[in-house]
């Protein structure tokens, strides 16, 4: 396991983006086994040994909150991705470029599918209304 610790700016946007994927992590803490009162919690009468695992299973992992301490591919892309645009200072220049991505795209091609298909439609109606004027 490799931790490491970075002091950076608040307002830059490797910590929003820290922030962001820790914001997850805290809105799922567990309630704290104080609370509880010990006669709600049940008693356990037998004891079985289990061999020792070499890897923990997922399921252990999900009840001992495992998950919590270890950063996705995704997350730490994410992360590099905001240290490098802190660090060239590049964010004014992405928001002013930034030509919307995916869903404009979709958008755009559907619209010149829609014109297309429209324009067939408009060429058919007039090759029809010139055959009927040349049977006439």
């Amino acid at each position: 396991m490799i931790t490491e610790e970075k002091w950076v700016d608040a307002e830059s946007e490797e910590a929003k983006a820290h922030f962001n994927s820790t914001k997850i992590e805290n809105k799922s803490q567990p309630t704290p086994s104080s609370e509880l009162d010990s006669k709600d919690k049940p008693k356990k009468k037998h004891h079985h040994h289990k061999k020792k695992r070499k890897r923990e299973s997922l399921l252990d992992a999900v009840i001992n909150n495992s998950s919590k301490t270890k950063l996705s591919t995704l997350e730490k892309s994410r992360l590099d991705w905001a240290n490098y645009v802190d660090k060239n200072k590049i964010k004014d220049e992405l928001k002013f470029n930034n030509k919307g991505g995916y869903l404009d795209e979709q958008d755009f091609l559907s619209r010149v599918d829609n014109r297309q298909d429209s324009k067939y439609k408009d060429a058919k109606v007039k090759l029809k209304k010139q055959e009927q004027q040349q049977n006439l």
